[in-house]
């Protein structure tokens, strides 16, 4: 089972880094624009949670190997803020949090379990900041026409959406993400899939 761990630890990191493409809920990127003053103005950063699948798939010796990968955290010692601009431009200064959670594997072949393993991690995340431009779609969705992901550094940042509930000056923004990559590890090539759910939520200053 090391080899397997291996792959399911070097091939999760690089789905991390590469190739993730977003993709919008219902009603996102259409319909009539809003108006960016629904969430203009200075937002406190308060935490990111995130829920994540990770298929990878490969065949050898005429055998199916499969490990689905199941990784949820929720970060603390949040830091920083958001600011939306009236403008529609926005910034992320001085974010960073920690964040400690356990990534749960089940390798199947031929389609039947042979094993589970768990992967426990930890980091922090320094402090970083971004600007970029944002549309508000309808009343409750968000479009980031370069692009914004929180979080993951080097990834490869495409347009992206989601959808934003507004509360009590509590800011909640949801955002999916897929990517579909294949990877050759010791001339077998790896498919791997990868669904994510991040929240990010924000208090207004």
């Amino acid at each position: 089972m090391k080899k397997w761990l291996c792959i399911i630890v070097l091939v999760g990191f690089a789905g991390c880094q590469k190739g993730v493409e977003p993709f919008t809920d219902s009603g996102t990127n259409s319909g009539g624009s809003g108006t960016s003053t629904i969430i203009a103005g200075i937002w406190k950063f308060d935490s990111l949670i995130v829920n994540a699948q990770s298929t990878t798939e490969y065949t050898q010796d005429d055998s199916d190997f499969k490990a689905i990968s199941y990784t949820n955290y929720n970060t603390t010692s949040n830091t920083g803020s958001f600011t939306y601009n009236n403008d529609s431009t926005f910034s992320a200064s001085d974010i960073s949090y920690d964040l400690s959670s356990t990534t749960i594997s089940y390798i199947y072949k031929n389609g039947v379990l042979m094993d589970s393993t768990e992967q426990p991690f930890a980091f922090p995340l320094d402090s970083s900041s971004t600007t970029g431009k944002y549309e508000i779609i309808g009343n409750d969705s968000i479009y980031y026409s370069a692009g914004y992901v929180l979080g993951y550094d080097n990834l490869q940042i495409q347009p992206s959406g989601g959808k934003f509930t507004l509360s009590n000056n509590i800011l909640k923004i949801t955002q999916h993400f897929y990517s579909d990559t294949t990877e050759q590890i010791d001339d077998i090539p790896y498919h791997k899939t990868d669904l994510v759910t991040s929240v990010t939520t924000l208090h207004k200053q």
